[in-house]
């Protein structure tokens, strides 16, 4: 029933999306924060022998994404417009990562390291997070809509964290998800990595009173929420993006937070939380962190199986991303060499081309290229707090945390080709 719901209206919004393609890019945000996975099957693993293994799941934002697609080049036919799509520095990287995650999941079916099955699903997964950074670089045309886009998406998250808040105070489970799947605690915490780094850009950036009210209360929002998630991966990641964000910022006086914040979850902290926290010290004490001990002993169990297939790994799917809740063991076993210097390369082209941006604002807070310099800030800390993230989940394989990503990156990309195409400062709200 839900997934005849799901496409019933899919298809509703299709012909609203052909008239309007930005508003297909709402839909897919909205599905991923809000609207529930459908099982539809069970992608057996090479781990899923020894007990292990993934169900398949359908989301709303595939449908959506699907009907964007569509939408873009129906509008093109119709209108009788050449396939154009914007050039930036990520369109080649991303397009060799397809390529690598396609040829590298081949390669682990042809060797029977990955089911077809499960290779498939895990490679299209990961590319259609590229497709989401696509769309919005052909659809977002001007600063107006990169402002418009990114009102939502910090709009959408302060209803997340006031979900996940009501949560806590009406059903106090043991760890908070919001509308996230029960499981998936972790990655409510990385998703809020995203909002409260651009919150916190804007918030500086930015001194009209009504405007640090506003999101003031976003990020007291989403910071209640990270602390009664009790993810780990998530506290020690704000923690040390806190710090870069007060080094790249060039605001001395804001590296106080995370100490402060520090002794609060040491001390002031309920004790759940508190315990969560202190557990943190077994990285290294051993025997206090027995989670960090069995990623630990995942890591060593890996290493000999990344040597088995070095170069190409063993294809998409061939492990669970449980299997070693690392971002970067797990490119290393699905992908092998070429994939981690793919995806390196893809990191390092967003941290050259994004970090410039921070010192492209004049002093003038009303102009958009203040407002385009104040996104790449809160974009480039959110993405430091993501690579440490990765330490302890495989975040950039995950649905919830990366549409919202890449979604970013398309808009910070646009704004960096308005920027070089020499845009007027106008006029904006604080």
């Amino acid at each position: 029933m839900e997934l005849v719901f799901i496409v019933v209206a899919a298809l509703t919004v299709g012909l609203l999306i052909f008239f309007l393609p930005q508003v297909g890019l709402i839909f897919i945000l909205l599905g991923t924060l809000f609207l529930p996975e459908i099982e539809v099957g069970y992608a057996m693993t090479s781990v899923a022998q020894a007990g292990q293994g993934r169900p398949i799941g359908i989301r709303p934002e595939d449908f959506f994404l699907i009907i964007v697609c569509l939408g873009w080049f129906a509008g093109l036919i119709a209108r009788r417009r050449p396939l154009h799509i914007p050039y930036t520095p990520l369109n080649i990287p991303l397009v060799v990562m397809s390529t690598v995650i396609i040829i590298t999941t081949a390669w682990g079916v042809f060797n029977a390291t990955t089911p077809k099955i499960a290779g498939f699903f895990y490679a299209l997964k990961r590319i259609q997070y590229f497709l989401v950074f696509f769309m919005v670089i052909v659809n977002v045309k001007t600063v107006r809509q990169v402002k418009a886009n990114v009102f939502i998406l910090l709009l959408f998250s302060s209803i997340v964290a006031v979900w996940a808040v009501v949560e806590h105070i009406t059903i106090a489970p043991v760890r908070l998800a919001g509308p996230f799947q029960e499981t998936q605690p972790v990655l409510l915490g990385g998703f809020f990595l995203i909002a409260i780094f651009l919150s916190l850009a804007y918030f500086f950036r930015y001194r009209l009173i009504q405007t640090r009210l506003a999101i003031s209360i976003i990020l007291l929002l989403s910071a209640y929420a990270v602390v009664f998630t009790r993810s780990r991966a998530t506290y020690v990641a704000l923690i040390i993006g806190l710090i870069l964000f007060g080094v790249i910022s060039r605001k001395t006086y804001f590296l106080v937070i995370p100490l402060l914040l520090f002794i609060m979850m040491r001390s002031l902290s309920p004790a759940p939380v508190k315990e969560t926290f202190e557990s943190i010290r077994g990285v290294w004490v051993r025997g206090v962190n027995t989670s960090w001990e069995a990623r630990i002993d995942s890591w060593e169990m890996s290493v000999p199986l990344i040597l088995n297939h070095p170069l190409l790994g063993h294809g998409h799917g061939s492990f669970a991303l449980s299997w070693a809740d690392n971002q970067y063991v797990t490119d290393a076993l699905y992908m092998g060499i070429i994939g981690v210097v793919a995806f390196i390369w893809v990191l390092v082209r967003i941290y050259r081309n994004v970090y410039p941006l921070i010192k492209t604002g004049d002093m003038d807070r009303q102009s958009d290229r203040y407002y385009l310099s104040a996104l790449a800030l809160g974009c480039v800390c959110g993405l430091n707090a993501l690579v440490i993230h990765g330490i302890a989940v495989s975040t950039f394989y995950t649905i919830r945390i990366m549409i919202p990503f890449w979604f970013v990156i398309g808009l910070v990309m646009i704004g960096k080709n308005l920027l070089d195409s020499g845009i007027k400062p106008v006029a904006t709200p604080q």
